[in-house]
Parts: structure tokens; sequence; C-alpha cells
């Protein structure tokens, strides 16, 4: 099975799905990829076979949700949002951001929904992985934003302070995707059902 997604989402369903694979199918293979501007397409033409996304799939993909996350921020110690409170979303635009480059340079669900508001972000620093924004922002002035269970599981250090991302991007669903000619493939239902359960 050859599966995709961010580093995040992969971090969350990666290890409990491959202990379950290895125990209970063990003729079974994996083969784990990170996100690519043509996931989408790859998955339409049968190259993925299951996409792991924030929010859902375009048509013609199947898409059903997994597990929702809530966004935060985490910036250094001495940054004026480590107060512990949530910013407001004036507070939080302020601020200097490092952006994680889901596709086109965006961080997907963020962007879209500060536009929708008319009220978009600018991006001090763009990085291709949710664990180099981390690095990126100690000892600076920088703000990332990222999902709380990736940050549950990565930080460990005083020097950063994790606050509420203010309530207009406070959370988001993720989701895995295939192609509907797999709706009925034993195989693949067995993952999907293995991957719902890695997620929870």
């Amino acid at each position: 099975f050859h599966l995709a997604g961010t580093d995040y989402v992969l971090s969350i369903v990666a290890p409990p799905l491959i202990h379950a694979v290895s125990t209970q199918s063990n003729g079974s293979t994996l083969r784990f990829t990170g996100w690519q501007e043509t996931v989408y397409r790859d998955t339409e033409r049968g190259v993925i076979d299951i996409v792991f996304i924030g929010g859902a799939a375009p048509a013609p993909l199947r898409s059903e949700p997994i597990f929702i996350d809530d966004y935060v921020c985490i910036c250094s110690s001495g940054h004026p949002l480590a107060t512990g409170d949530r910013p407001t979303l004036d507070q939080y635009l302020e601020a200097q951001h490092v952006i994680v480059d889901i596709a086109s340079g965006r961080q997907g669900a963020i962007e879209t929904r500060l536009e929708a508001l008319g009220r978009p972000r600018q991006a001090a620093v763009t990085v291709p992985y949710h664990a180099l924004a981390i690095s990126a922002v100690k000892g600076t002035d920088l703000v990332a934003t990222l999902p709380h269970r990736f940050i549950d599981t990565t930080i460990r250090d005083e020097r950063l302070v994790v606050v509420p991302a203010p309530t207009e991007i406070a959370q988001l669903s993720f989701a895995m995707a295939w192609h509907p000619r797999l709706e009925q493939d034993p195989a693949q239902s067995r993952l999907r059902c293995g991957s719902c359960l890695a997620a929870s």
C-alpha cells in the first residue's frame, strides 16, 4: 500500500498503523511518502492508495474524517503572545509568522480561513515541515501555528510557550481519502479501518 500525507498527519497515523499491519497482516507492505502538489491526482491515478489530509478531498475522491485537532501557536518565552491567553486575531496578525508549506507556499486551512475573513497573514519564514517550524521559532520573534497533537509529541523545551490559536482558526478536521474504485476492495477496506483506529 502506498500512503501519503504531511509530516504531521503521518506522525499521528503511521506508527500505530505500521504496528497493526506488521502484527495482523505481515504479508502486506506499506510505503509512506510526504505531501506533494500532485497528491490528489496521484490518488485518482492509483499511484497512491490513501492520502491523509486536513479537511475533505476534492471530487471524485471519497474521504472520511479520522480525527479533529486544535491549532495552537508556539513562540519563544519572551514573545508578546507568550502570556498563556488566547490571542485576538489582531494580536495574532501583528506577529511575524512561520508558515508550513503544505501546497503552493500556503498552510492549507489556516490561509483559507484567514483569507475568507479578508485578513491574510504574512510569511516571514516558509518551511516544508511542521518539525522545522518549531526549530525556526526558538530564540526568535516568530510564531508558528501548528496542530496541538503534534506539539504534544515534540515540545520538550522550556524556552518555548504554547498558547491557543485565535478562535477563527482554532480547529481542523483531518481525513483519509481514496479513489471510489477502491471502495469495495477488501484489503483497502481493512487498511482504512486500521487508519481510523490508528488516529483515535
